[in-house]
């Protein structure tokens, strides 16, 4: 009941100091100011209301994101994985290959591709994915090394 009649009474004062002006621009602002008090007075706070509860539900939203991002990366790790962004953005779980760094004479020896080391052998890729240019040996290239690069 209090602010109410605090907002009458200012209301009455805003009045009273227009009626007292006599330049046109200072009634004008004045008037806006009257107005826009007024309108807070019949819609006290609509859209801090709704702006509040929009950023409270994007909070919540990016909270239980990285919570989730959290789980996932604790996950990675247990299983030996390095968690990573791919060149599209993508977060994931780079997991390791089962033969990783293991001797090889072509990539039919590796879960993955037979990197090469010199002209004849190389090793297993370490991890599912990997990134950048490879020498590589298959059977196709006996002897001879293949680049190949990823991105």
């Amino acid at each position: 009941m209090i602010p109410e009649i605090i907002k009458i009474i200012a209301i009455v004062l805003l009045i009273i100091f227009i009626v007292k002006t006599t330049k046109f621009i200072f009634k004008s602002i004045i008037f806006i100011v009257l107005l826009l008090f007024v309108l807070s007075f019949f819609y006290p706070s609509f859209p801090l209301e709704h702006v509040k509860e929009s950023f409270k539900l994007g909070v919540k939203e990016k909270v239980a994101e990285k919570m989730e991002e959290s789980k996932e990366i604790a996950e990675c790790k247990l299983k030996q994985g390095i968690w990573q962004t791919n060149s599209k953005g993508n977060k994931f779980c780079n997991l390791p290959t089962q033969d990783q760094n293991k001797t090889c004479f072509n990539s039919d020896e590796c879960e993955g591709l037979c990197i090469a080391d010199n002209e004849t052998t190389g090793h297993c890729q370490d991890y599912n994915y990997i990134k950048g240019c490879f020498k590589i040996l298959t059977n196709q290239t006996k002897d001879k090394q293949e680049e190949i690069c990823f991105d």
